[in-house]
Formats: structure tokens, C-alpha cells, sequence
């Protein structure tokens, strides 16, 4: 395969989508025997994974995340529940809400996927140049504050 890379056109919307496609399918596949292991489904452990990063979030934001209907979202925590993965309490600012919450069990395999998800990183570095990592990490952050800002204005 020719490097993408060598050329005037690194920019190009297929090359970027096909390289974005490569790294999210490297760390999707490296979440595979997790997900297998603990018997989850990959909305599951995306469901456990958002709780973790952000914080308890109502069954409305949960719908929102994974885009699926209330009823939906509803069927999958009922089931994540039942696994004490997860707890559902009222909200205490809106007792209409319903906010969703990691259990013990749900948090542990998230810390787990964490420090095995680290140590992936951290071999990944390894590998490249010292003078390239402000460059990768200019990019992340670059793709991560436009990504976050597509979010908020969509």
C-alpha cells in the first residue's frame, strides 16, 4: 500500500476518512475481548465508558449519546441494571429526570479497560519520534476541540 501521506493532498477527505476509520477500528479492536469477556454489547460498554468520563447522565442525554429512542435506551439499562452494572435514581434537582449512574461493577470494568487502554497508548508512543509527539498531540487536540464544538453547534 502506497503511504497516503506523500503528497500534496494529506488533506483529502477520503484519505482522512480512511485513516480516522484505521485508528478507530485499531482501539475498537482492542476493546473486542472486553466486551467479550464481560459479555456486553459495544452500546453497553460505550454506555459504561460515557458514565465514566462524564459523569451520571439522564436517560435523555444517554438517548442522545448512543442516538437511539427512549424506549431503547430504557430496554438496555433495564438490562445493564439487572448485571449491576448501573443504577437509575431520580434526579435530586428534577424528580421528573431520571439520572443513570455507574455501580461498582460497571466502574471496575471501565478502570480496567482504562489502564489496559494506558498501556496500549503508552506502547504506541514508544514507537514514535520524540520530535513528533507535539505534533500528535497538537492534532488530537486540534481534532478533539472541533469535533467537541461540531457537537455542541449540532
Amino acid at each position: 500500500m502506497t503511504n497516503p501521506y506523500e503528497g500534496n493532498d494529506v488533506l483529502a477527505t477520503p484519505v482522512v476518512f480512511e485513516s480516522l476509520f484505521e485508528i478507530v477500528s485499531y482501539f475498537a479492536d482492542y476493546f473486542k475481548p472486553a466486551v467479550q469477556m464481560r459479555n456486553l454489547k459495544t452500546s453497553e460498554l460505550f454506555i459504561l465508558l460515557y458514565l465514566y468520563l462524564k459523569g451520571p447522565k439522564s436517560m435523555n442525554q444517554l438517548s442522545r449519546f448512543l442516538n437511539t429512542t427512549k424506549s431503547n435506551m430504557t430496554a438496555l439499562i433495564d438490562q445493564m441494571e439487572r448485571r449491576d452494572l448501573l443504577k437509575r435514581e431520580h434526579s435530586k434537582v428534577d424528580r421528573r429526570v431520571i439520572d443513570v449512574s455507574l455501580k461498582a461493577k460497571g466502574r471496575q470494568i471501565c478502570e480496567e479497560a482504562s489502564d489496559g487502554f494506558n498501556v496500549l497508548v503508552q506502547a504506541f508512543f514508544k514507537k514514535v519520534n520524540k520530535e513528533d509527539l507535539p505534533i500528535i498531540s497538537q492534532g488530537f487536540m486540534c481534532l478533539h476541540r472541533l469535533a467537541t464544538e461540531s457537537v455542541t453547534e449540532g
